[in-house]
């Protein structure tokens, strides 16, 4: 995560390289990053009109730029995010802009395809959003939404380190936690038909996010000794962690089990009434 939230610290940009190093391990801490880069290496992007919504540092852009998109759109509410973006991939036109009010003023079947991911519970209007994402898809266009669902939690430390301390979620003013059925909903009721669906954060995605989150919240704090705390801690546990998300990769989660994420993808079929 960011230090600033929303900001990419300089050096990033004096150093492109060290992003990619945090991108590796962002991919063997988080267990939903493995997932998705799973989906976006089976779709087709050659030729195709991308639009990313919420890109943040880009990462999920570096498998479908090497395929030879027509076009790339990306839209943020962090400049920083997106003059990075754009170091990193020149040939993405950059929005810093938000999500909702881009996607109003877009132009109808504009994309092919748009990915939204890790996004859609900071913003107002879900049903809005992915209205106007069909929108803004040529028919056959396909979306690609990740979104945590339920937060089923495990361990009583975790619950209450999360509800004691500052972190991510609350400073971002997280609006609402999805449960399944609402996201098949809002996606059936804007006329997207679902592709696929993958659960992500099972019962061992869940003790390795939940280990990692104690020790990044206080570590996160400004308090010296919670900082300390949360180093002591993420220095203990850190091989459980990364033990805990080999064993969620070779064991998935299926739809039957409990599950705290999933990645849909889904197809832009009949063309509803809009908001």
């Amino acid at each position: 995560m960011n230090l600033n939230l929303h900001e990419i610290p300089a050096i990033f940009s004096a150093f492109p390289i060290l992003m990619r190093v945090v991108w590796a391990v962002k991919f063997g801490l988080y267990p939903r990053v493995a997932v998705i880069y799973k989906h976006l290496r089976s779709l087709q992007f050659q030729g195709k009109r991308i639009l990313d919504l919420g890109s943040g540092d880009g990462q999920f852009l570096e498998p479908i730029v090497g395929s030879r998109p027509n076009s790339i759109a990306v839209v943020d509410i962090s400049a920083s995010n997106l003059n990075f973006t754009k170091l990193l991939f020149p040939m993405v036109q950059t929005h810093v802009q938000d999500v909702e009010l881009f996607l109003k003023q877009a132009d109808s079947s504009k994309y092919d395809y748009v990915q939204c991911i890790s996004t859609l519970q900071y913003l107002d209007n879900p049903q809005v959003i992915i209205d106007n994402i069909r929108r803004v898809l040529a028919h056959e266009g396909r979306f690609l939404l990740y979104v945590p669902l339920n937060q089923f939690q495990e361990f009583f430390l975790y619950r209450w380190v999360f509800n004691r301390f500052s972190n991510y979620e609350t400073r971002m003013n997280r609006k609402r936690i999805f449960s399944q059925g609402e996201i098949q909903q809002y996606l059936e009721i804007a006329g997207f038909q679902i592709k696929s669906f993958t659960p992500t954060y099972g019962w061992f995605g869940r003790w390795s996010h939940e280990l990692l989150s104690i020790g990044t919240i206080l570590g996160s704090q400004s308090n010296l000794l919670l900082k300390l705390t949360g180093l002591i801690w993420l220095f203990h546990f850190i091989w459980v962690i990364l033990i805990l998300n080999v064993l969620e990769y070779a064991f998935p989660p299926t739809e039957s089990e409990r599950f705290n994420g999933a990645v849909f993808i889904v197809e832009a079929g009949f063309t509803p009434g809009l908001k």
